[in-house]
């Protein structure tokens, strides 16, 4: 939810446009808030999203991990944060 929020906010877009464009699901951010979870897979698939797209003037925020048990709650992980960055700068690299 903080990159989804993080995003709307900065592209002046409703969560749910964040949500179509991320997950191709409108409502996606607003069942994840009232408790919903997602697979560790939708979770990556997320996360390159939004690593693909996220505006370069906006800093990187906590973002949510894998508990473990296939799903995904709203812990932040600094490691993870660092290992998506690295991800994002190695394809920028090769651009």
């Amino acid at each position: 939810m903080s990159l989804a929020k993080a995003y709307a906010s900065h592209q002046r877009v409703a969560i749910s446009t964040v949500g179509l464009r991320a997950a191709n699901h409108g409502g996606f951010f607003d069942r994840l808030r009232c408790g919903g979870s997602i697979t560790d897979q939708r979770y990556q698939r997320l996360v390159e999203w939004f690593s693909k797209n996220w505006p370069d003037d906006l800093p990187w925020v906590e973002i949510i991990r894998g508990n473990g048990n296939g799903t995904v709650n709203a812990q932040g992980d600094a490691a993870l944060r660092a290992a998506v960055a690295l991800q994002r700068d190695d394809q920028e690299g090769r651009e």
